[in-house]
């Protein structure tokens, strides 16, 4: 159980439910292939502030800041994905064992557990059945998880997606530029 409570607050400020420094999901869709070793992580609608459309590009789409999710995965190419009103975020990633995923064990005929990052809670999830505690778990044959979480404090901050319109028929401007020129701007005397 420490360990949950270790990973809902690595995860928590890393997914940004918690920091209005952040732009947050109204759903978060957990997959994992554990033969294959593939998975993925889908922010669903994200939300916030103007500013914040910058801090998603650059930490989240470029940067290392889905690293903070699960340390011990590999990431791959980031996107983010309209879909119909909404922009989300998709993280793929691969690992090489199952204990390089955010997973628990519960007995021997369940072997799989995922609990939700505080702050969450799991609203759908293809698990054999689920503990007293909001964890899911799976059988031993299980292979495909696939989980549903939503943050028990919903945003109701508007959506990014406009925001992110503009940008790209701006061309999709790297954010580094703005920072340049700034600092020259101010340089000048």
């Amino acid at each position: 159980m420490r360990f949950t409570k270790l990973l809902g607050l690595i995860l928590l400020p890393a997914l940004g439910l918690t920091a209005c420094d952040e732009p947050r999901p109204t759903k978060i869709t957990w997959t994992f292939e554990l033969k294959e070793g593939v998975g993925e992580i889908l922010l669903h609608d994200l939300r916030g502030g103007e500013h914040l459309f910058e801090r998603l590009v650059t930490a989240w789409v470029e940067g290392d800041q889905p690293q903070t999710l699960i340390p011990r995965v590999s990431l791959g190419e980031r996107a983010l994905v309209v879909d119909g009103d909404a922009l989300n975020l998709v993280i793929p990633l691969t690992f090489d064992e199952r204990a390089d995923l955010p997973l628990l064990t519960w007995d021997k005929q369940h072997p799989t557990r995922f609990c939700p990052p505080m702050g969450q809670v799991i609203v759908r999830a293809n698990a054999k059945a689920r503990d007293p505690d909001g964890c899911v778990v799976w059988g031993r044959r299980a292979h495909t998880l696939i989980i549903q979480t939503v943050s028990v404090d919903p945003t109701d901050a508007p959506s990014l997606l406009p925001v992110y319109m503009t940008w790209v028929q701006a061309g999709s401007p790297s954010f580094e530029d703005d920072e340049t020129e700034t600092e020259t701007e101010t340089a000048r005397p």
